[in-house]
């Protein structure tokens, strides 16, 4: 999968002269367009300086600037963002990690439809456990141990989000909470 970042901007010069190697650094196999909506600070200037960086002139208006970079991208998955967003060095990783997390669950869900087997998944995404589990083990920390079983009646395929697995996802958080120290979060979909 290729990642198009598009950053709708007008007047972010310094944001952007910011963002712009950050983003190089954290995405480098990465696809960049600035969708800029008639700056008067240099922001088209620190655009081209860029080497890599697309520069689309656009209307005024965040959402036309949006649609002017979708347009120009090329690649299979859109990243939308502000000129001040900070980016942790792996940002293009994660953001295809998930996206192939979701293939793989809905591909996951379709072969035990079809052939029912017993299969463990360990993750620390309640949401992911929500969607593929029959049951939800919550441990403790250190040392594991089962706390809490929560069993998932629903149907399959499950959506992402419904008001059936929001109920689910919200008992997984509040067992979680009561098990884990505040400071410890080890869910990562929140």
């Amino acid at each position: 999968m290729r990642l198009s970042v598009v950053i709708p901007a007008l007047d972010e010069a310094p944001r952007l002269a910011r963002l712009l190697p950050a983003l190089s650094r954290a995405c480098p196999a990465a696809e960049i367009i600035v969708a800029d909506g008639g700056s008067r600070d240099g922001t088209a200037d620190v655009a081209r300086s860029r080497a890599g960086v697309q520069l689309v002139e656009a209307a005024r208006g965040r959402a036309r600037q949006m649609n002017a970079g979708a347009r120009r991208a090329s690649g299979d998955v859109l990243l939308f963002l502000h000129a001040d967003t900070k980016l942790p060095d792996d940002a293009d990783r994660l953001a295809l990690d998930a996206l192939t997390r979701e293939a793989f669950d809905g591909e996951l869900q379709r072969l035990w439809m079809d052939r029912p087997r017993t299969v463990v998944l360990v993750t620390h995404s309640v949401g992911e456990a929500v969607r593929m589990a029959d049951r939800i083990v919550v441990m403790t920390a250190r040392p594991g141990r089962v706390e809490r079983v929560i069993p998932v009646d629903l149907p399959r395929p499950r959506p992402a989000a419904s008001q059936a697995t929001a109920a689910i996802d919200a008992e997984v958080r509040a067992a979680l909470a009561e098990v884990h120290p505040a400071e410890l979060t080890p869910w990562t979909d929140r």
